[in-house]
Order: structure tokens, then sequence, then C-alpha cells
């Protein structure tokens, strides 16, 4: 991707009102920007950025995992209704 363009497309997309913005606005403002054209760019044709996520996560495989430490995270033992009663 060429960065000149991209960098062009951010500042084409902020607001007018970019010079009363606080510094942290700004940074807000140009956040949002860029997540909505790093979405924009991963989806495929004809797919919700949900859908895409989703199935890629399904493609994911055990190298992707292989490092993590699973013995700390919530296990779905009980239902729901289980866990009120104690």
């Amino acid at each position: 991707m060429n960065n000149n363009k991209g960098l062009g497309n951010i500042r084409s997309m902020l607001s007018e009102e970019e010079d009363k913005m606080t510094l942290y606005e700004r940074a807000v403002d140009m956040l949002a920007v860029i997540t909505k054209m790093l979405e924009r760019e991963s989806e495929r044709p004809g797919k919700s950025h949900e859908e895409d996520v989703t199935e890629r996560f399904r493609k994911q495989g055990p190298k992707e995992f292989a490092g993590l430490d699973l013995s700390r995270t919530a296990r779905p033992s009980r239902t729901c209704l289980e866990n009120l009663d104690g």
C-alpha cells in the first residue's frame, strides 16, 4: 500500500472542524478513520466484516495458539443458571 495515498485519504476524511479539536479528539478521530480503512481493506467482496473475521478465526490452526497459556481462561463447565446457584 502506498503510504502517501493512505495519509491523503486519512486527511481528506477528517472533519473540517479539526482545528477546533483537542489533540486527544484528533487522535481518536484519526484512529476511527484508520480502523474503517483497515476494515474495508480486510473485507472480501460479498462478506461483511463480521463474517470475514469469523471465517478467518475458524481457519486458524493450533500453531496460532501454541504459545498461549489457556489455564487461566474461563471454562464453560456449567450453565449460567448453575453459576447463579453457586
